[in-house]
C-alpha cells in the first residue's frame, strides 16, 4: 500500500494533466457543432435555415 501511494504521488501531476486534457477534448468535440451552426425557424413555412458560421454557407431544408 505504501508503494502504491508513493507511485501515485510521483505521477500525480501527470495524471491530473492527462485528465484535464481528456476533459477539454470531450468538451471540444461536443460543443463544436453547437458553435458552428446557427439554426433559424421561420414561422411562415415548414423550413429550417442552417447557417455555417465558419464558411458562411446557408442551407435551407423544407419539411
Amino acid at each position: 500500500m505504501e508503494q502504491l501511494n508513493n507511485t501515485f504521488l510521483k505521477y500525480q501531476r501527470l495524471i491530473i494533466t492527462t485528465c484535464i486534457i481528456i476533459f477539454l477534448i470531450i468538451i471540444l468535440v461536443f460543443l463544436y457543432p453547437l458553435a458552428r451552426y446557427h439554426y433559424e425557424y421561420p414561422t411562415d413555412r415548414n423550413a429550417v435555415i442552417k447557417t455555417d458560421r465558419f464558411t458562411g454557407t446557408v442551407d435551407t431544408v423544407i419539411y
